[in-house]
């Protein structure tokens, strides 16, 4: 039996899935405390995912409002809070407090990055046996970590297109890509009777079709940053599919950012994220600061020629392979 303690373990799952690789982690259990430490163990652990190129998403916790768990409070992490099913927050939700109050918060970010819904279901079923548990952040925050593991798949299939085109190698097929792999460092059952960590494995690898409309959009998009004599690096890291996520997030009615972030984050605003993804868009999640220099004129006659990057048949490729191919399997952390 291992000598280490729960959180210790939390730390060596977090570090295993730096080790192997994955695309996301996610954690939907911390310290009960709500007060920022950056030299906490935890914090220091996802800090070093996060640089590692992971992004890690994090549930706010069910403290009700004003309180926010301490590791959804690092800057560097997606905190996610909780919707029911009339869309609005859930009254434990985790959340920030009101800018006039800030004075008093414990330390970190303010609020969560966005929310999701908190309803069990579709998102998996309890990892053991136990009993059945419910609506909570522990089912939003893995719904945000697959539209997260979703996105960096997309992302990377675009840096390698994009690689491809201005190298001239471009062909009918993209190179192969992976399914992602989400790291699920929270079980919500008791850590010794859970079977041994075993190396991770890839699923299945995919390549897509790409037609020539797509190759001429990307050499749309880089011929008038040239033009305006700007440059942009693609990443698909953690502040593009951060970015991706806040902007794709739809208001919560009669909430405030401190309350919900950016908004709900959902499969469905995924989808339409995806397949209306114009240059104005993709330079918004891949260099904004490049897309803030452009001359607004120029970048709405870019959108208008260009178009979307992708279809909607090519988006729905995207979903089949890289978010309908993974399978959460999450338990509520009691």
């Amino acid at each position: 039996m291992s000598t280490l303690n729960p959180f210790e373990r939390v730390r060596a799952g977090i570090e295993a899935c730096v080790v192997h690789g994955v695309d996301v982690i996610n954690i939907s259990l911390g310290p009960a405390s709500t007060r920022f430490d950056p030299e906490d163990p935890l914090q220091k652990a996802t800090r070093a995912a996060h640089d590692a190129g992971i992004p890690v998403v994090v549930a706010a916790g069910n403290f009700g409002p004003g309180r926010i768990q301490a590791l959804a409070q690092a800057p560097w992490v997606i905190g996610v809070g909780a919707v029911g099913e009339d869309g609005r927050l859930l009254p434990a939700s985790g959340t920030g407090i009101p800018p006039a109050e800030a004075g008093t918060l414990d330390g970190g970010r303010p609020g969560p990055s966005v929310v999701s819904s908190g309803v069990p279901g579709s998102t998996g079923r309890p990892l053991g046996e136990g009993p059945a548990f419910g609506a909570g952040t522990s089912f939003a925050a893995p719904r945000v970590a697959a539209i997260a593991g979703w996105l960096r798949c997309a992302f990377r299939l675009i840096l390698w297109n994009l690689g491809d085109q201005q190298a001239g190698r471009w062909s009918p097929l993209s190179p192969a890509v992976d399914v992602p792999t989400v790291g699920l460092v929270d079980t919500g059952v008791d850590p010794d009777h859970l079977p041994p960590l075993t190396e991770l494995t890839r699923h299945q690898r995919f390549q897509l079709s790409r037609s020539d409309r797509e190759r001429a959009w990307y050499d749309r998009v880089v011929g008038a940053l040239q033009a305006e004599g700007l440059r942009c690096s693609v990443s698909h890291g953690p502040a593009p599919v951060r970015r991706a996520l806040e902007a794709m997030a739809r208001p919560v009615p009669a909430s405030s950012p401190w309350e919900v972030g950016a908004g709900v984050v959902s499969r469905e605003g995924a989808e339409d994220f995806l397949a209306n993804l114009t240059p104005a868009r993709w330079l918004g999640i891949f260099c904004p600061e490049a897309r803030d220099a452009m001359d607004p004129g120029r970048l709405q006659i870019l959108d208008q020629e260009a178009g979307p990057l992708w279809t909607p048949a090519q988006v729905a490729a995207l979903r089949l392979h890289f978010l309908e191919g993974v399978r959460l399997f999450v338990a509520k952390v009691v």
